[in-house]
């Protein structure tokens, strides 16, 4: 029997992979925006956000390009 195990972030892993501060990350978490999965082992307890749960949270805040709509700089006249 195999056990998948999904892969968790940090605090600082999520910031640096969404290329933002660590307090925003902290504020998303207590907001709500980002669910987050608290780990008490080691120590200190410690924020862990599972991947599937990061990635609905970029998805949700990636716009994608509008049909008809042009690269930037191009020459809508030519």
């Amino acid at each position: 029997m195999t056990v998948e195990v999904e892969r968790q972030y940090s605090v600082k892993s999520a910031a640096d992979l969404l290329d933002v501060s660590i307090d925003y990350v902290y504020a998303r978490l207590e907001d709500g925006e980002l669910p987050r999965r608290l780990d008490l082992g080691g120590g200190k307890a410690k924020y862990r956000i599972p991947a599937s749960d990061l990635q609905r949270f970029i998805d949700s805040r990636t716009t994608s390009k509008k049909p008809g709509a042009g690269t930037p700089g191009q020459n809508i006249n030519a």
